[in-house]
């Protein structure tokens, strides 16, 4: 599903964090998935060639959708690798405690308070 697309951006995703704390309470988790789309980047090798010197994080996309005659307007849509979630969570004072691992870069993760 990508929980982490509606963020939009790497700076959308430690907005929406900082609003999902408000909301949970003590003992409480916040499950996200995403993927991690450096896959679409790999050589041959196993290595990634990503232009750094980019102005956005590689898994920052725009999306369109279609549905018969009428066309949405673009908007951002994120997919977000694990230490970027990561990061995101402890700016936050939130803790990714574990993330369950798919079969193609996929993820499941689980968000709590730090304690």
């Amino acid at each position: 599903m990508n929980g982490t697309g509606i963020a939009g951006s790497l700076n959308g995703l430690d907005v929406m964090l900082h609003h999902l704390k408000t909301l949970l309470n003590p003992g409480g988790q916040i499950l996200i998935d995403s993927s991690d789309l450096i896959y679409l980047f790999e050589e041959e090798d196993g290595s990634a060639l990503i232009d750094i010197a980019a102005d956005n994080y590689y898994g920052e996309l725009v999306f369109q959708t279609e549905y018969k005659n009428w066309t949405s307007q673009p908007f951002p849509w994120l997919y977000v690798d694990v230490d970027n979630l990561k990061n995101s969570a402890e700016k936050n004072q939130l803790r990714l405690e574990n993330h369950f691992k798919g079969q193609h870069y996929d993820y499941l993760a689980r968000i709590t308070h730090q304690l």
